[in-house]
């Protein structure tokens, strides 16, 4: 038996007995989206239930949620995920159901491109809500340097309490959830992991309000405000930048990245007469960490940096050297945890 899942009709509703990530629960793989490592979607459906002989025994009504957090990892090819039911029994007396859920990611030239780790586990489907039922799966990477897994759903096998559960039991299939894209060595050599592509990363770490980083912030704001790219404004209720948002876009290319550097120190020695001796770095995860007291905004490690040919202009400022390698730092393992490849977009919110 197979039952296929219906959509949502609204996606305002809020669950946070489930999870925080359900503060708002979306209808679908796109508006389920929280940002680059959170989401969290509903299905539902009505589950027929039958003995071992085949004669109708209850109908559990279920909710189910799944959903990851924001501090879901991703510097993985293991993808954790979690679930939660909720059910209301037609005959509430009546026999109770258990139910196995997991992720399907569909096959690429015969090969399957995803695998539950631990095999089929189950959870019982108690009246209201479930316990939380976290499952891990792997990506096939294999041969891959990036690769979107954007057919990924939701199966589920489910019976009767005290029936054998297996891949043969009646099953559930749901909408599809959010595109998952993996990379391999591309947002920093000897690194892997996974985020939902459709997602846009936002650096949030560099912020006026912590004394660590605020020189950096300070001048990110200002020269945002004076009209260069990279600030963050979200649609309403939306978590996706809005037309008055302009994006930054990340640099790789070595010979670049220093040649941006180099023309921001031009500009600092021509507009303060000085800055340190030290001053090499770009933010790239990659390159060591350096105090530099002449700061370039847009980022010498993005194609907008000073030696742009587009005509964008650049902010230098003098700040204190500790602050700068610091924001450095922050802008590396901000590429490194997001995924953020070579050419992607991405913005800063620095309030």
């Amino acid at each position: 038996m197979i039952v296929t899942v219906n959509k949502l009709r609204s996606s305002s509703e809020s669950a946070l007995d489930v999870s925080s990530a359900c503060e708002k629960v979306g209808e679908g793989a796109f508006n389920s989206l929280n940002s680059r490592t959170s989401f969290c979607q509903k299905f539902e459906q009505n589950l027929d239930l039958y003995d071992s002989s085949g004669s109708y025994v209850n109908t559990a009504n279920i909710i189910g949620y799944i959903y990851t957090e924001e501090n879901n990892p991703t510097n993985t090819l293991i993808w954790p995920v979690k679930f939660k039911f909720r059910t209301v029994y037609s005959d509430p007396t009546g026999p109770l159901a258990q139910i196995s859920p997991r992720i399907e990611c569909g096959t690429d030239e015969g090969v399957e491109n995803c695998q539950l780790i631990g095999g089929m586990r189950s959870v019982l489907l108690t009246p209201g809500l479930s316990l939380e039922f976290p499952i891990q799966t792997v990506m096939n990477m294999t041969n891959r340097d990036k690769y979107s897994f954007d057919s990924m759903e939701i199966r589920a096998n489910y019976n009767v309490i005290g029936q054998s559960l297996d891949i043969n039991s009646p099953y559930l299939v749901s909408d599809r959830i959010p595109s998952l894209r993996c990379d391999v060595g591309l947002a920093k050599t000897g690194t892997q992991g996974c985020i939902f592509e459709d997602a846009p990363a936002v650096l949030t770490r560099i912020n006026v309000n912590d004394q660590d980083v605020n020189e950096s912030a300070l001048h990110i704001r200002d020269a945002q405000l004076s009209g260069l790219p990279g600030r963050y404004i979200p649609e309403p209720d939306s978590i996706m930048p809005s037309y008055e948002s302009s994006p930054l876009r990340r640099l790789r290319d070595l010979t670049l990245r220093r040649q941006n550097r180099s023309k921001s120190l031009q500009m600092c020695l021509a507009k303060f007469n000085s800055y340190s001796s030290t001053c090499a770095p770009s933010g790239d995860p990659e390159d060591a960490e350096v105090d530099c007291d002449c700061d370039e905004y847009p980022f010498a490690a993005t194609m907008e940096g000073a030696a742009n040919t587009e005509f964008i202009p650049v902010s230098v400022r003098k700040i204190d050297p500790s602050d700068n390698r610091r924001a450095g730092a922050y802008l590396g393992v901000f590429y490194t945890q997001q995924r953020v490849l070579d050419g992607e977009e991405f913005y800063i919110n620095v309030e």
